[in-house]
């Protein structure tokens, strides 16, 4: 029961808090869940199951790459229970169980550090049930991330104690998995903290091996991943933030100063599960809540160490004098005045500067240096290094480094734990804390009388950190010492103490919903269906529009009523990327990496005036547009949030225009008012370098089929005379065009498009998305698991 009871601990506690997603066979649904990781999880698992590997994505944004897409995972081997569950459960059922995997990688890195069970449950009921990760449980690309950092921490210890190569070999499995779990952001952190801590582990003489061996699994780890990372670094050299985001744009999740409050008492400034929430930003992008006895725990570690080490100053420079004098006595004169420095051999002394090699000293000090870059534009260090560091340009969201404060704060908190051991509690002591505890009770209830308005969430804030307070003071004080047998029924209470405080805290944060959501079908797209094909827009002023209706836009102050009519009323609209649930293909693509030109062109439309706009909408195949405003088109459909209106005028996906123009700008082309697109096409420099025209006879053109698979589009047409056959699908390296099986090249038009030479008669186009990037990443990928496995082979049988 010893042995396994911390096990069993750290998989029930998540399992309660996620009841209701785990046996209570509710979803996950409010935001990205709905908007975004089902319908890329969905596409991925049914593009699997067609025998083609998921590349693209053609229901979003005119076509976008979807394995590129770091955040869909498609490569990530612990997505398997996609393939055996309805997505929306296994969404669920990921997260949780990522949730148990983070307590467990935490609770083994402090095991190989050294701590007992007791400090190390702790720290890992700490980390998996933080609010870091709770509140971002619906946010999976972090979920399942995140985990994978401790892992990493754990392996470099063990290199580190072993300078086994073996152990490298694992950190590499580590390390890949970690990078196909698919947030680049949190992967980019941990990899920094990993670095820091192989770094400050091979100071050590005797362990300066571990570094080179720490680096070697990373780089291995690197290649186990690259079938993801290099599609995913084409996408980022080709998208919106190639040349780094906007610095007001990548500032906006910064952490707000006043949320240090919320490490004592979480909900200070609401919580917007109960509808309250008021503070800067949004909840779960300021969440760091560990809990207030992991808290005051990492408190003890830091001050702990900080006496230790003044003790060591002063019995070292103690050491030191008696030395000096007992050498001086025992020294001739005329050596005692040779100025050369006296060689100490006999005697060596711990200088006070090597306790800086605690590992508190190197938490304590990430835990401050993160904490800092979270606050990201309310201090100078974070705009600066935006500005002068390569990499931080490209990332929204400073305070997501409060992922690395999390872990650190974690780690001290079980280090913490285990000083507790040394020696009994002391009520007399405990007796302010308690006292505190009841002066905050007191506070609370009375405020309650006079408080209201936002200030009305502060009363019971505080009621609840006085109960953690003084009933915390009151467990420090009865503390038996490390080796009675009463320990054993404290530290139940104590572990009971804190995961209840953390449930409490965070148990309210993921709204659940029944499956139907996503299984019914919406009404809407059955409607488009039924009209014909096209696809479908909504312009930004609606979609801000339906999200503030829904409560989908900050500050996210409340999570609304958690009603299938409600939610399906969203789903209803086709906003952002739901239209993908139901297969109709969209103009829009909410994602945090889009294709530049398609982002670009995107942006145009919405500065045009709206005859304008329609006309780029007519080259976009849009037929359909969801609108919250009265629009002068055709009704299709009314739901509760918008209607859907046709526009009439829309373009095919493919057509024929027997001219081409080549412009140098063909963005301003294009929005020429004269520009007419079935009759010439706008022909971009990069694609045909010469700027030139083409010119030819107008002919008839009849298109016979267009089949349109995830990695490819066929097209049968027929044409009298030569042209050029334009789809309206966004250009994107890796695409390959034949004509009657012969390959041409595929020229970018009408700035995002695509276009192929289509010569007089009958032709079958086929347009094949085969990334070389992706398949070179295989290679590598295939490569670098197999020198893993055959490395992992060659250790065990050395150990038998």
């Amino acid at each position: 029961m010893k042995r396994f009871a911390p096990y069993v601990v750290l998989i029930a506690l998540p399992l309660i808090l996620l009841a209701p997603l785990v046996f209570g066979g509710r979803v996950l649904y409010w935001g990205v869940p709905l908007m975004q990781f089902y319908p890329w999880q969905h596409l991925a698992v049914e593009t699997w199951r067609m025998g083609e590997l998921p590349l693209w994505n053609p229901l979003v944004g005119n076509g976008a790459p979807l394995a590129a897409n770091l955040q869909s995972g498609v490569f990530y081997p612990l997505n398997f229970l996609y393939f055996f569950l309805p997505t929306e459960l296994a969404l669920s059922y990921t997260a949780a169980l990522h949730v148990v995997l983070a307590g467990l990688c935490l609770f083994a890195f402090l095991r190989s550090l050294g701590l007992g069970s007791f400090a190390a449950l702790i720290s890992g009921i700490a980390f998996q049930l933080s609010g870091f990760l709770i509140a971002r449980l619906g946010f999976v690309s972090i979920t399942v991330t995140l985990p994978w950092v401790a892992a990493w921490l754990w392996r470099a210890e063990r290199i580190a104690q072993s300078g086994r190569g073996r152990d490298a070999l694992w950190l590499a499995i580590a390390v890949g998995l970690g990078l196909l779990a698919g947030h680049a952001q949190t992967a980019l952190y941990g990899l920094i903290l990993l670095a820091g801590y192989a770094l400050y582990r091979s100071l050590d003489a005797r362990r300066r091996r571990s570094g080179v061996l720490a680096a070697s699994g990373v780089l291995l780890g690197v290649g186990l991943a690259a079938i993801q990372l290099l599609p995913a670094a084409e996408l980022a050299r080709e998208s919106q933030r190639a040349g780094g985001l906007d610095y007001t744009f990548a500032m906006t999740h910064s952490y707000w100063p006043w949320r240090l409050l919320t490490l004592f008492a979480p909900d200070l400034f609401g919580n917007p599960a109960y509808g309250n929430f008021w503070g800067y930003d949004n909840y779960w992008e300021n969440a760091a809540y560990i809990g207030v006895l992991p808290l005051a725990l990492a408190a003890l570690a830091v001050v702990e160490w900080g006496r230790r080490r003044r003790r060591m100053k002063v019995e070292w420079r103690m050491e030191n004098e008696e030395l000096r004098s007992a050498n001086a006595e025992n020294t001739p004169q005329s050596v005692v005045s040779d100025p050369a420095p006296l060689r100490l051999e006999s005697y060596r002394l711990q200088s006070p500067t090597s306790n800086l090699q605690s590992p508190i000293a190197f938490f304590f000090s990430i835990a401050v240096l993160s904490l800092v870059l979270a606050f990201g534009w309310f201090t100078p260090l974070y705009p600066f290094l935006f500005r002068v560091v390569p990499g931080f340009a490209l990332f929204q969201g400073p305070a997501r480094w409060l992922s690395v404060f999390t872990i650190a704060l974690c780690v001290l908190a079980g280090i913490g734990a285990q000083t507790l051991l040394d020696k009994p509690g002391n009520l007399r002591r405990s007796v302010k804390w308690i006292v505190i505890g009841v002066a905050l009770i007191g506070a609370g209830s009375v405020s309650r009388a006079f408080l209201s308005g936002r200030a009305a969430t502060f009363p019971d804030a505080v009621l609840r950190l006085g109960v953690l307070v003084g009933a915390g003071g009151l467990l420090f004080g009865l503390r038996p010492a490390g080796r009675d047998r009463r320990f054993a029924y404290w530290a139940i209470a104590f572990v009971g103490f804190v995961a209840l405080d953390l449930l409490t805290a965070h148990g309210a944060l993921n709204p659940t919903i029944e499956p139907a959501l996503y299984r019914a079908p919406a009404p809407a797209a059955e409607a488009l269906r039924a009209e014909g094909d096209g696809r479908v827009f909504m312009f930004d002023a609606d979609d801000a529009a339906v999200r503030e209706r829904f409560g989908i836009a900050l500050p996210f102050d409340d999570f609304g009523p958690a009603t299938l009519e409600h939610w399906l009323s969203f789903r209803a609209s086709l906003i952002a990327n739901t239209a993908m649930i139901d297969g109709v293909p969209a103009a829009n693509n909410f994602d945090s990496l889009l294709v530049g030109r398609y982002v670009q062109l995107r942006e145009a439309l919405q500065r045009q005036p709206f005859d304008a706009a329609l006309r780029l909408l007519d080259l976009m195949h849009v037929r359909y547009i969801a609108s919250t405003r009265a629009l002068d088109l055709p009704i299709v459909q009314r739901t509760p949030a918008a209607t859907i209106y046709r526009n009439a005028s829309a373009l095919p996906r493919a057509w024929f225009v027997p001219a081409a123009r080549v412009e140098p700008d063909a963005l301003s082309a294009i929005l020429d008012p004269s520009f007419d697109p079935r009759a010439v096409v706008i022909l971009d420099l990069s694609t045909h370098p010469v700027a030139s025209a083409f010119t030819h006879q107008a002919s008839r053109f009849t298109l016979h089929s267009l089949q349109d698979t995830p990695n490819t589009v066929t097209i049968r047409a027929a044409a009298q005379g030569d042209g050029y056959l334009v789809l309206a699908d966004t250009w994107y390296p890796g695409w390959q065009a034949t004509v009657d099986d012969q390959l041409v090249d595929i020229l970018r038009a009408n700035f995002a498009f695509r276009a192929v030479r289509f010569p007089a008669g009958e032709h079958v186009v086929r347009f094949r998305y085969e990334s070389g990037l992706a398949r070179t990443g295989m290679w590598i990928s295939l490569t670098s698991a197999a020198v893993t496995a055959t490395g992992l082979i060659l250790a065990a049988r050395r150990r038998r």
